[in-house]
């Protein structure tokens, strides 16, 4: 796909065990289609991961993905089991294109969240797309829609959802899970620009008979 979707959810700790809670305040840039998405409310248990996780995102802002890695560590130093520390390192590893260390640290994140923080199981169907493990990519993209109850995730699982099935040539369910994701929405999209990409995309989709 020519037009990628850039989702950076560096996303501090609320509630580990809270099953289907708001996954905190957004913070939304958007540049060129491209979108940065900054979920924070903030909570931990020590200042200093705290004071690390927050550099750490103030450079992952700046794309300065080495220096913010370095400051998660640190963070990770003081809570090694904090979830959200352990998704913004898969998140820095993401955007440096290292996958398969990306995947560990956001299967790490659920982990130790006993499966709740549903922002790296969004994190995994995006990388697993990238990746082309297309099966896996669907089955988390369509858990994070099912238990999700912040819209904006949602909108960002439908949107990878409908990338994938585009990868496939499969028309027919592009334009399916797109329309699901309208009704869901109520067309309060966030993501304008990207959504007509799909609808372009779709038009222009030939699905393969057999």
């Amino acid at each position: 796909m020519k037009f990628n979707l850039f989702i950076i959810l560096f996303l501090v700790l609320t509630s580990c065990k809270n099953e289907k809670k708001s996954e905190g305040n957004n913070n939304l840039k958007k540049d060129k289609g491209n979108i940065d998405l900054y979920i924070a409310n903030e909570k931990f248990e020590s200042k200093e991961a705290d004071k690390f996780n927050s550099e750490g995102i103030e450079l992952g802002k700046r794309s300065e993905y080495k220096k913010a890695e370095i400051m998660f560590l640190k963070a990770l130093e003081n809570e090694p089991n904090n979830p959200t520390i352990l998704n913004n390192l898969g998140n820095v590893k993401k955007f440096q294109n290292e996958y398969a260390e990306s995947i560990k640290y956001y299967e790490k994140s659920l982990l130790a969240s006993d499966s709740l923080y549903l922002n790296s199981a969004l994190n995994i169907g995006i990388v697993t797309y990238k990746i082309k493990n297309y099966d896996k990519s669907l089955k988390l993209l369509e858990y994070v829609i099912s238990e999700s109850n912040n819209l904006k995730l949602i909108e960002i699982a439908y949107y990878n959802l409908v990338l994938v099935h585009l990868a496939q040539n499969e028309c027919d369910k592009a334009k399916t899970e797109l329309k699901k994701s309208e009704q869901i929405l109520e067309n309060n999209f966030q993501f304008v620009e990207q959504y007509e990409y799909l609808k372009s995309e779709i038009k222009n989709c030939v699905q393969h008979r057999v």
